[in-house]
């Protein structure tokens, strides 16, 4: 019966497809790497290699399984009238209130993820919150903490704003370059669109400006369709080192030594600043592999 219901209706009914979202969300992805599930959940199919496109497929297949056990598992004990029959003076408890049952927040009233569908995050105030992991890895406003010796981080943690606001935003490149010297170096994620901003470009072309007076190593990986912009906006610069890519790459991230920094620009541009040792060596790693590769 389940079986024929998944075959006809399985891509026009409504419940089945939310069942399918639903899934995606409880699969165990721990065996995928942070950087490929964020490029095969956020981009394009014509921007995947054909490695992603297949760790897509594999993703949606078993996402479909997991939703098809689970819709046959709760056809079957509502078919034998399971919990009636084992348990006749129970009192049902659910997540999802409805008639009969009494409804229980997990966590708390304005948190609608179970802890099994995300992960953990220790929010500035204190309070514990549940995110789905592909929200926290596409924000530059959480960063990962691990267990020694484990891969998988065991939460996530909300940085602090530590600018807001474009007069703090410029002030911000002041304080970043007047804390380095010449054996520190200020490597970047560049920017993407933002780069079409003219407000930007001459607060960026002024931070690396003063990076070529004190002589600071400067090095930037941008998109390769951003690259004549960026080239245009660093004219007559002979400090910085820019190199261009056609693979996903964070945006708006400055790595130094002891932290990095995340920037958003926009209608209120705010900083994120990370200490991190993990989060930092990730980072640290990922710009030279990429740079090596240019």
């Amino acid at each position: 019966e389940m079986e024929n219901l998944w075959k006809k209706e399985k891509a026009t009914n409504e419940k089945v497809q939310r069942i399918i979202t639903s899934a995606k969300a409880n699969v165990n992805l721990s065996s995928i790497a942070y950087e490929e599930l964020f490029k095969i959940s956020f981009s394009d199919e014509w921007d995947l290699s054909k490695q992603e496109l297949s760790l897509k497929r594999e993703v949606n297949e078993r996402a479909e399984k997991c939703a098809f056990e689970y819709m046959v598992v709760q056809h079957a004990l509502e078919k034998i009238n399971f919990f009636e029959t084992k348990v006749p003076h129970g009192v049902r408890l659910t997540v999802h209130p409805k008639e009969g049952q009494i409804g229980i927040f997990l966590v708390k009233r304005k948190t609608y993820l179970l802890p099994w569908m995300g992960v953990g995050v220790l929010n500035n105030n204190g309070e514990i919150s549940v995110h789905y992991e592909s929200e926290l890895l596409s924000s530059t406003k959480y960063y990962p903490v691990f267990i020694k010796g484990e891969k998988c981080p065991f939460y996530y943690k909300e940085a602090e704003v530590i600018y807001q606001g474009t007069e703090e935003f410029r002030r911000l490149f002041d304080i970043i370059i007047s804390s380095l010297g010449k054996k520190d170096y200020y490597w970047a994620f560049a920017f993407h669109d933002e780069y079409m901003e003219p407000e930007i470009r001459k607060i960026l072309a002024n931070a690396h400006a003063h990076l070529a007076e004190k002589s600071i190593q400067d090095r930037a990986i941008c998109r390769k369709d951003i690259l004549p912009v960026i080239k245009l906006t660093y004219k007559g610069n002979q400090n910085i080192q820019i190199k261009s890519t056609d693979v996903e790459i964070p945006t708006g991230v400055i790595v130094l030594k002891d932290r990095i920094v995340n920037l958003l620009w926009g209608n209120a541009p705010a900083a994120y600043e990370v200490k991190s040792k993990e989060v930092v060596q990730r980072y640290q790693k990922l710009f030279e592999e990429t740079w090596s590769k240019q």
